[in-house]
């Protein structure tokens, strides 16, 4: 009775110490170090290839520490799409003064020389009538007309103490613009600001980032099936393949993936696009099976993967030191607040560069590594101790026999 109590304590030692390896083999193995931020502000990071091949397909186990090995938030973004958006900036205002006629003369630069259709000027309410012309200049002594005979209608807000008189002209790039206004024996107006409206255009990028060649072979078999072998050693994350089919002048045939997804199955045909999309998987080993029926096997000349532009975006101090943390099998997808204002974070933001991925090692890490090396000594003692007690109540039993 007295052994067989051992055997079961020494089992349950068995399993706490399988329990203590899966907790200290929990960690992230895997960082690269962030360029230093130059200034404060929401910064994008890539998820390339080479990023991909280190973490979980729904990248759950990335992490973005600070200096102070502080989590720093930050959401996860598709590529972005074309898109127009408007821009307002303040022009400067290098002169606003009235000359010996009494006309209101407002000379403004526009420093970056983009090309502008318009701009607004916010004035202090004024019941008045007003008319203006344009000109415009790239060295601020040779001035060109742009528009004339500019009216300014009755205006004013009955919410705020000024108002916005809205001003269009073709579209030109010039470096200075000078506004007149004709006041007559008037007083002039009190225009405070003038803001320019730039219309930016997003351009469309490709939603797909492309992954570093991989290998592949065909094994055509006499059950009517063709079999590609594909080998993905680095793990990268694909959504889409594109096959380089090679056939009869008239085909189409099934295909069928196989990866950790299970079977998705598709179409292929002459004189067409074979981009095939699939769920995100990272499989190091997957097939792809062509039906060929009695007709003669597709050649596959080339075979292309792609895995879908992503990128985290977070808030960067300036100055302040920043690494990526990776490949932890036991972490669990973060929860940030900053999910529920990723509408306020702009469109397009600075990048930062990713360094180099290396070994995580740090002092927890190496004291890590210590406890299981111990760990697996103490749990092949405790094996050899659990085989001879087993041995000693065989014979036992054998004995009674």
């Amino acid at each position: 009775m007295c052994r067989i109590n051992y055997r079961n304590n020494i089992a349950l030692v068995f399993l706490f110490l399988l329990v203590g390896l899966a907790q200290a083999q929990a960690q992230f193995k895997s960082k690269a170090t962030l360029q230093t931020p130059d200034s404060t502000c929401f910064y994008s990071i890539e998820i390339t290839p080479a990023i991909s091949g280190f973490v979980k397909t729904d990248l759950s186990d990335i992490r973005i520490l600070d200096e102070q090995q502080k989590q720093v938030p930050f959401i996860i973004r598709n590529a972005a799409v074309r898109k127009i958006d408007n821009r307002f900036d303040t022009l400067s205002v290098l002169q606003n003064k009235v000359d010996d006629s009494g006309r209101s003369i407002i000379v403004v630069q526009n420093k970056s020389q983009e090309k502008l259709d318009g701009f607004t000027l916010v004035i202090k309410n004024a019941d008045v009538l007003r008319s203006a012309l344009l000109m415009g200049s790239d060295d601020e002594k040779n001035w060109y007309s742009i528009i004339e005979n500019i009216y300014f209608s009755n205006a004013s807000s009955v919410e705020k103490d000024d108002y916005l008189q809205q001003i269009n002209f073709p579209l030109s790039g010039y470096h200075f613009y000078k506004i007149v206004i004709n006041n007559g024996k008037n007083a002039p107006l009190n225009i405070t600001s003038i803001i320019k409206s730039v219309t930016e255009e997003l351009k469309a990028i490709d939603p797909y980032i492309s992954n570093p060649d991989i290998k592949f072979s065909q094994k055509d078999s006499t059950d009517g099936y063709s079999y590609i072998f594909v080998e993905n050693p680095s793990g990268y994350h694909i959504e889409k393949i594109d096959l380089d089919v090679k056939g009869p002048k008239f085909f189409k045939r099934e295909l069928a993936i196989e990866a950790g997804f299970s079977n998705y199955s598709y179409t292929v045909k002459a004189d067409s696009n074979h981009s095939l999309i699939t769920p995100v998987f990272n499989d190091k080993k997957w097939t792809i099976k062509i039906y060929n029926g009695d007709n003669p096997p597709l050649a596959v000349m080339a075979l292309r993967t792609f895995q879908s532009r992503k990128q985290l975006i977070a808030s960067l101090d300036a100055g302040k030191k920043y690494a990526l943390f990776l490949n932890d099998s036991a972490a669990k997808a973060p929860s940030y607040e900053l999910q529920n204002f990723k509408d306020s974070i702009p469109q397009v933001v600075k990048s930062i560069a990713v360094g180099s991925i290396e070994k995580n090692v740090t002092e927890n890490a190496t004291k890590v590594e210590a406890s299981k090396k111990w760990l697996w000594i103490t749990l092949l003692v405790v094996l050899a101790v659990l085989a001879f007690f087993t041995m000693r109540l065989v014979k036992d039993v054998q004995t009674k026999n």
